[in-house]
């Protein structure tokens, strides 16, 4: 990633991987959570520091979801039907009344939003 836009932030910022088949990360800066999950995010969350964000897991957004881990989703939607594809909102999670925090529309036509979970 020498080079590439963005490489010097991801080689030097802190990554977590959360797996059930992973021992060990060899990315530079990552930890495996393995083991009780929950505790480990939530003690991440309490710590002083920046966002986490989540990237490339459907699978872990819909499983954060379900935990109330999530504070933001943020999306940029854009202007294309595909017409299939992977869902980011699974069959089988739990309503969750979102709210927006934020919303921006760009030239392009691509539309950036930002949601928050409804606290009960």
């Amino acid at each position: 990633m020498v080079g590439e836009p963005g490489a010097e932030h991801m080689n030097g910022v802190a990554k977590y991987v959360v797996s059930r088949t992973l021992d060990k990360a060899e990315w530079n800066n990552s930890t495996i959570i393995g083991a009780d999950p929950v505790d480990a995010i939530t003690r991440l969350k309490q710590q002083d520091g920046g966002d986490i964000t989540v990237a490339g897991s459907a699978t872990l957004v819909h499983w954060l979801l379900g935990q109330g881990l999530v504070d933001e989703i943020d999306l940029l939607i854009d202007p294309v039907v595909v017409g299939r594809g992977k869902r980011l909102f699974q069959d089988g999670l739990s309503n969750t009344a979102l709210t927006v925090v934020s919303s921006e529309m760009f030239d392009s036509g691509v539309h950036h939003v930002v949601y928050a979970p409804q606290q009960a």
